[in-house]
Protein backbone atom coordinates (compact mmCIF):
# COMPACT_ATOMS: atom_id res chain seq x y z
CA UNK A 1 0.00 0.00 0.00
CA UNK A 2 2.70 2.17 0.97
CA UNK A 3 4.44 1.57 -2.60
CA UNK A 4 1.08 2.10 -4.34
CA UNK A 5 1.12 5.35 -2.56
CA UNK A 6 4.82 6.32 -3.70
CA UNK A 7 4.09 5.93 -7.11
CA UNK A 8 1.27 7.61 -7.30
CA UNK A 9 2.84 10.38 -5.82
CA UNK A 10 5.26 10.50 -8.03
CA UNK A 11 3.46 10.73 -11.14
CA UNK A 12 1.33 13.41 -9.70
CA UNK A 13 4.94 14.99 -9.88
CA UNK A 14 5.35 14.48 -13.54
CA UNK A 15 2.20 16.18 -14.13
CA UNK A 16 2.56 18.91 -12.39
CA UNK A 17 6.29 19.20 -13.88
CA UNK A 18 4.64 19.06 -17.58
CA UNK A 19 2.26 21.35 -16.71
CA UNK A 20 4.92 23.86 -15.90
CA UNK A 21 6.46 23.08 -19.22
CA UNK A 22 9.40 21.78 -16.57
CA UNK A 23 11.63 19.16 -18.78
CA UNK A 24 10.61 15.48 -18.06
CA UNK A 25 13.07 12.78 -18.48
CA UNK A 26 11.70 10.35 -21.38
CA UNK A 27 12.38 7.25 -18.79
CA UNK A 28 10.25 8.66 -16.53
CA UNK A 29 7.55 9.44 -19.50
CA UNK A 30 7.68 6.15 -20.43
CA UNK A 31 7.11 4.85 -16.96
CA UNK A 32 4.14 7.32 -16.81
CA UNK A 33 2.40 6.23 -20.15
CA UNK A 34 3.03 2.41 -19.29
CA UNK A 35 1.77 2.85 -15.70
CA UNK A 36 -1.52 4.52 -17.35
CA UNK A 37 -1.66 1.65 -19.69
CA UNK A 38 -1.73 -0.90 -16.47
CA UNK A 39 -4.57 1.05 -14.92
CA UNK A 40 -6.85 1.40 -17.34
CA UNK A 41 -6.38 -2.75 -18.53
CA UNK A 42 -6.46 -3.54 -14.74
CA UNK A 43 -9.64 -1.33 -14.58
CA UNK A 44 -11.47 -3.54 -17.21
CA UNK A 45 -10.79 -6.39 -16.12
CA UNK A 46 -12.49 -5.39 -12.87
CA UNK A 47 -16.23 -6.58 -12.38
CA UNK A 48 -18.23 -3.08 -13.49
CA UNK A 49 -21.06 -1.96 -11.93
CA UNK A 50 -24.13 -2.37 -14.36
CA UNK A 51 -24.81 1.51 -15.03
CA UNK A 52 -21.23 1.54 -15.71
CA UNK A 53 -21.23 -1.21 -18.38
CA UNK A 54 -21.44 0.98 -21.30
CA UNK A 55 -19.15 3.03 -20.22
CA UNK A 56 -16.77 0.15 -19.75
CA UNK A 57 -17.42 -1.32 -23.32
CA UNK A 58 -16.79 1.52 -24.47
CA UNK A 59 -13.01 2.24 -22.74
CA UNK A 60 -12.23 -1.09 -23.81
CA UNK A 61 -13.57 -0.79 -27.38
CA UNK A 62 -11.25 2.41 -27.21
CA UNK A 63 -8.25 0.55 -25.85
CA UNK A 64 -8.42 -2.40 -27.61
CA UNK A 65 -5.26 -3.65 -28.89
CA UNK A 66 -6.40 -5.68 -31.78
CA UNK A 67 -7.93 -1.89 -33.47
CA UNK A 68 -10.86 -3.41 -35.09
CA UNK A 69 -13.13 -0.36 -35.10
CA UNK A 70 -10.41 1.62 -35.98
CA UNK A 71 -10.88 4.47 -38.46
CA UNK A 72 -8.22 6.18 -40.92
CA UNK A 73 -8.02 10.12 -41.31
CA UNK A 74 -10.44 11.20 -44.05
CA UNK A 75 -8.58 13.22 -46.66
CA UNK A 76 -10.65 16.73 -45.51
CA UNK A 77 -8.07 16.76 -42.57
CA UNK A 78 -5.22 17.53 -44.88
CA UNK A 79 -4.80 21.00 -46.42
CA UNK A 80 -6.58 21.42 -49.56
CA UNK A 81 -4.39 23.21 -52.70
CA UNK A 82 -4.75 26.97 -53.28
CA UNK A 83 -5.20 28.11 -56.59
CA UNK A 84 -2.27 29.07 -59.02
CA UNK A 85 -1.78 32.35 -60.31
CA UNK A 86 -1.96 33.11 -63.52
CA UNK A 87 1.73 33.31 -65.16
CA UNK A 88 3.52 34.29 -68.18
CA UNK A 89 4.88 31.47 -69.98
CA UNK A 90 8.56 31.74 -71.00
CA UNK A 91 8.56 28.39 -71.63
CA UNK A 92 9.38 28.80 -75.61
CA UNK A 93 11.61 31.44 -74.98
CA UNK A 94 13.76 29.44 -72.52
CA UNK A 95 13.91 26.86 -74.94
CA UNK A 96 14.93 28.87 -77.78
CA UNK A 97 17.72 30.11 -75.08
CA UNK A 98 19.28 27.03 -74.16
CA UNK A 99 18.98 26.23 -77.64
CA UNK A 100 21.20 29.09 -79.05
CA UNK A 101 23.70 28.37 -75.85
CA UNK A 102 24.15 24.74 -76.78
CA UNK A 103 24.50 24.70 -80.34
CA UNK A 104 26.92 27.76 -79.68
CA UNK A 105 29.07 25.78 -78.60
CA UNK A 106 28.91 22.99 -81.11
CA UNK A 107 26.93 20.86 -78.75
CA UNK A 108 24.73 19.08 -81.43
CA UNK A 109 21.24 19.33 -78.84
CA UNK A 110 17.82 19.15 -80.67
CA UNK A 111 14.98 20.43 -79.08
CA UNK A 112 12.03 17.97 -77.67
CA UNK A 113 9.78 19.54 -75.00
CA UNK A 114 9.39 21.06 -71.78
CA UNK A 115 7.42 19.70 -68.51
CA UNK A 116 6.33 22.28 -66.56
CA UNK A 117 6.25 21.31 -62.83
CA UNK A 118 5.38 23.94 -59.63
CA UNK A 119 8.86 25.39 -59.33
CA UNK A 120 10.84 24.14 -62.04
CA UNK A 121 10.75 23.52 -65.84
CA UNK A 122 12.78 20.68 -67.61
CA UNK A 123 13.36 21.05 -71.05
CA UNK A 124 14.19 17.86 -72.60
CA UNK A 125 16.97 17.79 -75.26
CA UNK A 126 18.31 15.02 -77.41
CA UNK A 127 22.17 14.70 -78.26
CA UNK A 128 24.14 13.49 -80.76
CA UNK A 129 26.78 12.14 -78.39
CA UNK A 130 26.60 10.00 -75.23
CA UNK A 131 25.39 11.72 -72.10
CA UNK A 132 28.22 11.45 -69.34
CA UNK A 133 29.40 13.32 -66.39
CA UNK A 134 32.05 15.33 -68.11
CA UNK A 135 29.43 16.56 -70.69
CA UNK A 136 27.26 17.19 -67.95
CA UNK A 137 30.01 19.72 -66.33
CA UNK A 138 30.58 21.05 -69.75
CA UNK A 139 27.22 22.33 -70.41
CA UNK A 140 26.03 23.82 -67.23
CA UNK A 141 29.84 25.92 -67.38
CA UNK A 142 27.99 26.76 -70.81
CA UNK A 143 25.34 27.77 -69.32
CA UNK A 144 26.68 29.59 -66.64
CA UNK A 145 28.91 31.72 -68.77
CA UNK A 146 25.55 33.21 -70.54
CA UNK A 147 23.93 33.86 -67.17
CA UNK A 148 20.81 32.53 -68.16
CA UNK A 149 20.17 31.42 -64.39
CA UNK A 150 22.49 30.40 -61.54
CA UNK A 151 20.13 27.76 -60.14
CA UNK A 152 20.11 25.80 -63.62
CA UNK A 153 20.50 21.78 -63.18
CA UNK A 154 21.59 19.27 -65.71
CA UNK A 155 20.58 15.80 -65.11
CA UNK A 156 19.97 12.70 -67.60
CA UNK A 157 16.06 12.34 -67.41
CA UNK A 158 15.15 8.77 -65.98
CA UNK A 159 14.34 5.89 -68.27
CA UNK A 160 15.07 7.82 -71.24
CA UNK A 161 18.10 8.62 -73.15
CA UNK A 162 17.81 12.20 -73.29
CA UNK A 163 19.17 15.17 -70.75
CA UNK A 164 17.11 17.40 -68.87
CA UNK A 165 17.80 21.02 -68.47
CA UNK A 166 15.86 22.29 -65.53
CA UNK A 167 15.55 26.20 -64.92
CA UNK A 168 13.51 27.48 -61.74
CA UNK A 169 10.18 29.21 -62.92
CA UNK A 170 9.96 32.84 -62.12
CA UNK A 171 6.34 32.20 -60.37
CA UNK A 172 6.76 28.91 -57.81
CA UNK A 173 3.58 27.08 -56.63
CA UNK A 174 3.02 25.00 -53.32
CA UNK A 175 2.90 21.64 -53.10
CA UNK A 176 0.19 20.09 -50.75
CA UNK A 177 0.35 16.67 -49.35
CA UNK A 178 -3.47 16.18 -50.14
CA UNK A 179 -3.02 16.70 -53.81
CA UNK A 180 -0.66 13.84 -53.80
CA UNK A 181 -2.58 11.43 -51.52
CA UNK A 182 -6.03 12.36 -53.28
CA UNK A 183 -5.36 10.08 -56.06
CA UNK A 184 -4.94 7.00 -53.42
CA UNK A 185 -7.71 7.93 -51.21
CA UNK A 186 -10.78 6.09 -52.06
CA UNK A 187 -9.46 3.02 -53.82
CA UNK A 188 -7.27 -0.06 -52.21
CA UNK A 189 -3.85 0.49 -52.78
CA UNK A 190 -0.44 -0.72 -50.84
CA UNK A 191 0.69 1.51 -47.96
CA UNK A 192 3.51 4.18 -49.34
CA UNK A 193 4.92 7.40 -48.52
CA UNK A 194 4.24 10.61 -50.75
CA UNK A 195 7.46 12.25 -51.78
CA UNK A 196 6.52 14.68 -53.85
CA UNK A 197 6.03 16.06 -57.19
CA UNK A 198 8.12 15.39 -60.23
CA UNK A 199 7.98 17.64 -63.22
CA UNK A 200 5.72 15.26 -65.33
CA UNK A 201 3.78 13.90 -62.36
CA UNK A 202 4.83 12.91 -58.86
CA UNK A 203 7.04 9.93 -56.82
CA UNK A 204 5.90 8.05 -53.96
CA UNK A 205 7.29 4.65 -52.42
CA UNK A 206 5.76 1.74 -51.18
CA UNK A 207 6.26 0.55 -48.37
CA UNK A 208 6.87 -3.06 -49.30
CA UNK A 209 9.49 -1.74 -51.68
CA UNK A 210 11.46 0.63 -49.23
CA UNK A 211 14.10 -0.46 -47.32
CA UNK A 212 16.14 2.37 -45.71
CA UNK A 213 16.57 6.03 -46.16
CA UNK A 214 18.97 8.52 -45.70
CA UNK A 215 18.44 12.49 -46.25
CA UNK A 216 21.43 15.22 -46.26
CA UNK A 217 20.74 18.89 -46.68
CA UNK A 218 21.24 22.18 -44.24
CA UNK A 219 19.21 23.14 -41.54
CA UNK A 220 15.76 24.17 -43.72
CA UNK A 221 16.44 22.95 -46.69
CA UNK A 222 13.27 20.96 -46.15
CA UNK A 223 14.06 17.50 -44.60
CA UNK A 224 11.78 17.93 -41.24
CA UNK A 225 8.93 18.67 -44.39
CA UNK A 226 9.65 15.29 -45.80
CA UNK A 227 9.58 13.56 -42.86
CA UNK A 228 6.66 15.12 -41.61
CA UNK A 229 5.00 13.63 -44.94
CA UNK A 230 6.43 10.12 -44.50
CA UNK A 231 4.68 10.29 -40.94
CA UNK A 232 1.52 11.76 -42.10
CA UNK A 233 1.62 9.59 -45.34
CA UNK A 234 1.24 6.28 -42.50
CA UNK A 235 -1.06 7.71 -40.29
CA UNK A 236 -3.57 8.08 -43.34
CA UNK A 237 -3.12 4.56 -44.30
CA UNK A 238 -2.18 2.37 -41.83
CA UNK A 239 -4.10 1.37 -38.42
CA UNK A 240 -1.59 1.10 -35.02
CA UNK A 241 -1.04 -2.86 -35.60
CA UNK A 242 0.15 -2.60 -39.13
CA UNK A 243 2.59 0.29 -38.78
CA UNK A 244 4.40 0.67 -36.02
CA UNK A 245 6.50 4.04 -35.60
CA UNK A 246 9.61 5.04 -33.52
CA UNK A 247 10.49 8.60 -33.84
CA UNK A 248 14.08 10.13 -32.21
CA UNK A 249 14.06 13.76 -32.01
CA UNK A 250 17.03 15.45 -29.99
CA UNK A 251 16.02 18.34 -31.06
CA UNK A 252 12.41 18.48 -28.95
CA UNK A 253 10.55 20.04 -31.95
CA UNK A 254 9.85 18.21 -35.17
CA UNK A 255 8.08 15.21 -33.52
CA UNK A 256 6.11 16.67 -30.15
CA UNK A 257 2.79 16.58 -32.08
CA UNK A 258 2.98 13.17 -32.21
CA UNK A 259 3.63 11.80 -28.79
CA UNK A 260 0.11 10.54 -28.38
CA UNK A 261 0.02 8.52 -31.46
CA UNK A 262 -1.32 4.81 -31.02
CA UNK A 263 0.87 3.73 -33.45
CA UNK A 264 4.33 4.85 -31.27
CA UNK A 265 6.13 1.58 -30.86
CA UNK A 266 7.59 4.10 -27.67
CA UNK A 267 7.40 7.47 -26.48
CA UNK A 268 9.21 10.11 -28.58
CA UNK A 269 12.89 10.28 -27.70
CA UNK A 270 14.20 13.49 -27.55
CA UNK A 271 17.87 12.67 -26.20
CA UNK A 272 20.55 12.02 -28.59
CA UNK A 273 22.09 9.74 -25.80
CA UNK A 274 19.04 7.41 -25.17
CA UNK A 275 19.42 6.06 -29.40
CA UNK A 276 21.89 3.42 -29.54
CA UNK A 277 19.63 1.85 -26.31
CA UNK A 278 16.85 2.52 -28.37
CA UNK A 279 18.21 0.77 -31.33
CA UNK A 280 19.48 -1.98 -29.46
CA UNK A 281 16.18 -2.73 -28.40
CA UNK A 282 15.46 -2.57 -31.92
CA UNK A 283 17.73 -5.45 -33.30
CA UNK A 284 16.28 -7.66 -29.94
CA UNK A 285 13.30 -7.09 -31.24
CA UNK A 286 14.39 -8.06 -34.62
CA UNK A 287 16.00 -11.41 -33.28
CA UNK A 288 12.87 -12.23 -31.20
CA UNK A 289 10.86 -11.93 -34.60
CA UNK A 290 13.82 -14.05 -36.62
CA UNK A 291 13.76 -16.92 -33.79
CA UNK A 292 9.15 -16.76 -34.37
CA UNK A 293 9.89 -17.03 -38.12
CA UNK A 294 11.71 -20.52 -37.50
CA UNK A 295 9.77 -21.64 -35.35
CA UNK A 296 6.45 -21.69 -37.42
CA UNK A 297 8.81 -22.72 -40.51
CA UNK A 298 8.92 -19.02 -42.58
CA UNK A 299 11.42 -17.24 -43.83
CA UNK A 300 10.67 -13.53 -43.47
CA UNK A 301 7.41 -11.42 -42.07
CA UNK A 302 5.67 -12.01 -45.30
CA UNK A 303 5.26 -15.20 -44.69
CA UNK A 304 4.42 -15.20 -41.13
CA UNK A 305 1.61 -12.81 -41.46
CA UNK A 306 0.29 -15.34 -44.14
CA UNK A 307 -0.27 -18.22 -41.56
CA UNK A 308 -3.59 -19.06 -40.64
CA UNK A 309 -3.21 -20.14 -36.92
CA UNK A 310 -1.10 -17.18 -35.34
CA UNK A 311 -3.05 -14.69 -32.95
CA UNK A 312 -2.14 -11.74 -34.40
CA UNK A 313 -0.17 -10.13 -37.74
CA UNK A 314 3.16 -8.49 -36.73
CA UNK A 315 3.61 -4.85 -37.56
CA UNK A 316 6.00 -3.48 -40.01
CA UNK A 317 8.50 -1.26 -38.17
CA UNK A 318 9.66 2.17 -39.18
CA UNK A 319 12.42 4.08 -37.01
CA UNK A 320 12.97 7.81 -37.84
CA UNK A 321 15.56 9.44 -36.42
CA UNK A 322 15.90 13.29 -37.47
CA UNK A 323 19.17 13.96 -36.49
CA UNK A 324 22.16 11.62 -35.60
CA UNK A 325 25.27 13.70 -35.12
CA UNK A 326 25.53 13.39 -31.47
CA UNK A 327 26.02 9.58 -31.72
CA UNK A 328 27.68 8.71 -34.59
CA UNK A 329 31.01 8.32 -33.46
CA UNK A 330 30.67 5.68 -31.07
CA UNK A 331 31.64 2.46 -32.58
CA UNK A 332 28.75 0.51 -30.96
CA UNK A 333 26.40 2.80 -32.50
CA UNK A 334 27.55 1.52 -36.31
CA UNK A 335 28.09 -1.95 -35.11
CA UNK A 336 23.86 -1.84 -34.02
CA UNK A 337 23.15 -0.04 -38.02
CA UNK A 338 24.80 -2.51 -39.46
CA UNK A 339 22.73 -5.36 -37.71
CA UNK A 340 20.17 -3.81 -38.38
CA UNK A 341 20.51 -3.07 -41.83
CA UNK A 342 21.50 -6.44 -42.35
CA UNK A 343 17.96 -7.81 -40.54
CA UNK A 344 15.54 -5.38 -41.84
CA UNK A 345 14.64 -7.10 -45.23
CA UNK A 346 13.65 -10.12 -43.45
CA UNK A 347 11.85 -8.47 -40.59
CA UNK A 348 10.15 -5.50 -41.47
CA UNK A 349 11.69 -2.88 -40.21
CA UNK A 350 13.13 0.07 -41.99
CA UNK A 351 15.34 2.61 -40.88
CA UNK A 352 15.37 6.00 -41.96
CA UNK A 353 18.33 8.72 -40.92
CA UNK A 354 19.08 12.67 -41.48
CA UNK A 355 21.71 14.80 -40.70
CA UNK A 356 22.62 18.12 -41.57
CA UNK A 357 26.29 17.57 -40.38
CA UNK A 358 28.99 16.97 -42.95
CA UNK A 359 31.32 14.67 -40.23
CA UNK A 360 28.07 12.69 -39.35
CA UNK A 361 27.47 11.69 -43.40
CA UNK A 362 31.01 10.85 -44.18
CA UNK A 363 30.85 8.22 -40.95
CA UNK A 364 27.70 6.81 -42.03
CA UNK A 365 27.83 6.69 -45.77
CA UNK A 366 31.92 5.50 -45.90
CA UNK A 367 31.06 2.52 -43.89
CA UNK A 368 26.97 1.63 -44.71
CA UNK A 369 27.00 3.11 -48.10
CA UNK A 370 25.42 -0.08 -49.65
CA UNK A 371 22.94 -0.60 -46.65
CA UNK A 372 21.05 2.66 -47.66
CA UNK A 373 19.07 1.73 -51.02
CA UNK A 374 17.58 5.56 -50.90
CA UNK A 375 19.08 8.60 -50.31
CA UNK A 376 17.70 12.38 -50.61
CA UNK A 377 20.06 15.50 -50.65
CA UNK A 378 18.35 18.83 -50.32
CA UNK A 379 20.28 22.31 -50.44
CA UNK A 380 23.18 22.61 -49.23
CA UNK A 381 27.12 24.67 -49.83
CA UNK A 382 29.34 21.43 -49.05
CA UNK A 383 28.80 19.82 -52.15
CA UNK A 384 31.46 16.73 -51.79
CA UNK A 385 29.15 15.25 -49.62
CA UNK A 386 26.20 15.96 -51.76
CA UNK A 387 28.19 13.92 -53.94
CA UNK A 388 29.32 11.36 -51.48
CA UNK A 389 25.02 11.02 -50.47
CA UNK A 390 24.01 10.57 -53.95
CA UNK A 391 27.40 8.25 -55.79
CA UNK A 392 27.40 10.75 -58.43
CA UNK A 393 28.88 14.16 -59.35
CA UNK A 394 25.31 16.31 -58.95
CA UNK A 395 25.99 19.51 -56.69
CA UNK A 396 23.27 20.35 -54.00
CA UNK A 397 24.32 24.09 -54.43
CA UNK A 398 22.07 24.56 -57.20
CA UNK A 399 18.81 23.19 -55.24
CA UNK A 400 16.40 26.19 -54.20
CA UNK A 401 15.69 24.93 -50.49
CA UNK A 402 12.37 24.89 -49.27
CA UNK A 403 11.94 20.49 -50.18
CA UNK A 404 14.02 21.17 -53.61
CA UNK A 405 15.38 17.56 -53.45
CA UNK A 406 17.53 14.96 -55.64
CA UNK A 407 16.29 11.57 -55.15
CA UNK A 408 18.76 8.44 -55.78
CA UNK A 409 17.33 5.17 -56.03
CA UNK A 410 18.00 1.44 -56.98
CA UNK A 411 18.04 1.09 -60.25
CA UNK A 412 18.89 4.86 -60.92
CA UNK A 413 22.35 6.15 -62.48
CA UNK A 414 21.33 9.68 -62.05
CA UNK A 415 19.34 11.31 -59.33
CA UNK A 416 15.32 12.51 -59.59
CA UNK A 417 14.33 16.21 -59.19
CA UNK A 418 11.57 15.89 -56.71
CA UNK A 419 9.89 18.55 -55.09
CA UNK A 420 8.36 18.10 -51.69
CA UNK A 421 5.01 18.79 -49.78
CA UNK A 422 4.54 22.04 -48.16
CA UNK A 423 3.08 20.33 -44.70
CA UNK A 424 1.23 22.95 -41.82
CA UNK A 425 1.44 22.80 -38.44
CA UNK A 426 -2.26 22.72 -38.19
CA UNK A 427 -2.65 19.33 -40.68
CA UNK A 428 0.00 17.96 -38.64
CA UNK A 429 -1.54 18.48 -35.58
CA UNK A 430 -5.66 17.62 -37.44
CA UNK A 431 -4.59 14.20 -38.28
CA UNK A 432 -2.56 13.68 -34.95
CA UNK A 433 -4.86 14.30 -32.92
CA UNK A 434 -7.48 12.55 -34.82
CA UNK A 435 -5.66 9.02 -34.41
CA UNK A 436 -4.80 10.09 -30.71
CA UNK A 437 -8.78 10.48 -30.25
CA UNK A 438 -9.30 6.66 -30.97
CA UNK A 439 -6.65 4.89 -28.77
CA UNK A 440 -3.60 5.07 -26.67
CA UNK A 441 -0.07 4.25 -27.17
CA UNK A 442 0.57 1.02 -25.67
CA UNK A 443 4.44 0.04 -25.02
CA UNK A 444 5.62 -3.22 -24.37
CA UNK A 445 6.83 -4.06 -20.98
CA UNK A 446 10.13 -6.06 -22.61
CA UNK A 447 11.00 -2.51 -23.48
CA UNK A 448 10.92 -0.73 -20.51
CA UNK A 449 12.74 -3.92 -19.05
CA UNK A 450 15.01 -2.86 -21.64
CA UNK A 451 15.18 0.60 -20.61
CA UNK A 452 15.55 0.45 -17.12
CA UNK A 453 18.44 -2.16 -17.64
CA UNK A 454 20.35 0.38 -20.09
Amino acid sequence: MEEERRENSFFDELDKKEAQGTEVKDLDRIAKLQHTNNLIIEKLDQEPTMEMTSLYNYEKEKYSSNYSNYQLPGIDLLTPPTSTTNQVDYTEAIAKQLTDILNLYDIDAKYIQAYKGPRKTVFEFSLSKEIDAKLIKQIEERILENELNSKILVIPLFQRETLGIIVPNEERNLVFLRELYEPYANRAHSLRFFMGKRNNGQENIRLKQFQHLFLFGATGSGKSLLLHSIILSVLLQARPDEVKLLLIDPKKIEFTPYRSLPHLLAPVINHGEMTPYILQYIVRMMEKRLDTFSAYHVKDIVGYNQLEDIKEKMPEVLVIADEISDFVEEESFKQILQSILQLSKYTGVHLILSTNHVDATKRILEELQTGFNRKIAFYHTKTKNSALVLQSEFQTRNLLGDGDMVYFFPGSKYPMNLQGANITNEEIKRVADYCASQATPMFDEVFLEDFREG
